[in-house]
């Protein structure tokens, strides 16, 4: 980051839409092929840690404890260990993971193309809870412990109060949002929208901040 040198360059087994996310000891990335790989590698040197099949990922995975949990286009999420890939266990879904899975607390929440939030266990893989959303995300959502951030592909945008199950509040963005939302310490979150303006969302109400 301080001179932009290169420490190493590796070759994936496929395109990585999805983008990498990363701890301290390793890099993760899924790789899309004639079929799908998620793949560690160390984050200093840059040799493959491990590689495993999966469906093709569309979203980057999660990396919480050791433990990585990776969405795919068919529906599945999968939790594997990050130090060796090794499955712990594996979800189907009715229809595809269209956002990086969020944590709350023991579990984690999971976003479909069939407009449902799930609330699965991270410990079992069980699913523990569900909600209909009122279209499918189009970006991957802002967590605050109460309230989730959710853009919409019908250029809507929703509020959820994770904890009663409800959409809180929902405004009109007029074009979509294809960026995460990003929270502040008071809860509002701030927008991006693709006819580059930049909202402020609460619970309470909507507000432009900048027209670019």
């Amino acid at each position: 980051a301080g001179d932009g040198r290169f420490y190493w360059e590796r070759r994936l087994h496929g395109a990585a839409p999805s983008g990498a996310v990363f701890d301290e000891a390793s890099v993760f990335v899924g790789a899309q092929d004639r079929d799908g790989a998620a793949e560690a590698y160390e984050l200093a040197p840059g040799f493959l840690v491990w590689r495993r099949e999966i469906d093709p990922p569309i979203v980057a995975p999660l990396l919480h404890e050791r433990v990585t949990y990776w969405g795919t286009e068919t529906g599945r999420l999968h939790a594997l260990s990050a130090n060796d890939g090794s499955q712990l266990w594996r979800l189907d879904f009715a229809g595809g993971i269209v956002a990086t899975p969020i944590v709350d607390g023991a579990d984690v929440l999971v976003a479909t193309n069939a407009d449902t939030l799930y609330r699965v266990e991270m410990r079992t893989g069980r699913i523990t809870g569900r909600m209909a959303l009122p279209a499918t995300p189009s970006a991957n959502g802002a967590f605050d412990g109460r309230y989730l951030h959710l853009p919409l592909h019908d250029t809507t945008y929703a509020i959820v109060d994770v904890r009663e199950r409800r959409v809180a509040a929902r405004f009109r963005t007029g074009t979509l949002v294809r960026s995460t939302p990003v929270l502040d310490r008071e809860g509002a979150a701030y927008v991006l929208t693709e006819a580059a303006r930049v909202l402020r969302m609460r619970p309470d109400g909507d507000e432009l901040i900048a027209d670019l």
